[in-house]
């Protein structure tokens, strides 16, 4: 079984970090061919770039989502960019809610004796964790952060 972020917020990282990636690389390129024989023009170029680049990679990093996934054996968390954490089915004892910063609401597996095994640092539906968890077999702290 397979859990991803809310379509809209997907979109909302893909669609607005891709215009900003491409507005800044637009405006670094217009600054470069308005004046191409400048100093200035040139560090605007690569500032605009480098901050294009980073813009494209938070867009695919959030467009693509992180996905919460589980088999017969093992449960895994696969982010788009970075390490996969995969742990055995019967290590995870219950799935939490937790508040990060900003009211950012994240969710955390932890063992059957309260030691977490993982954060996802994304955000899931409520139907989709609670089938998860079912999936599973382990209860979903809703209220966990009270």
């Amino acid at each position: 079984m397979t859990v991803r972020p809310h379509l809209a917020s997907r979109l909302v990282y893909g669609i607005g970090g891709g215009s900003a990636a491409l507005i800044f690389i637009g405006l670094g390129i217009y600054a470069f061919v308005s004046e191409p024989n400048s100093l200035k023009s040139g560090v605007g170029l690569l500032a605009a770039a480098a901050l294009g680049g980073f813009l494209a990679v938070l867009a695919y990093w959030g467009g693509v989502g992180t996905e919460l996934r589980a088999d017969a054996t093992t449960v895994g968390l696969y982010p788009p960019i970075g390490s996969v954490k995969v742990s055995p089915r019967d290590r995870v004892g219950s799935i939490a809610r937790v508040a990060g910063l900003k009211g950012v609401i994240t969710y955390k597996l932890v063992s059957r004796d309260g030691i977490s095994v993982m954060e996802t640092g994304a955000s899931y539906r409520r139907s989709d964790l609670e089938q998860f968890a079912q999936f599973i077999d382990v209860p979903l702290r809703w209220d966990a952060d009270k």
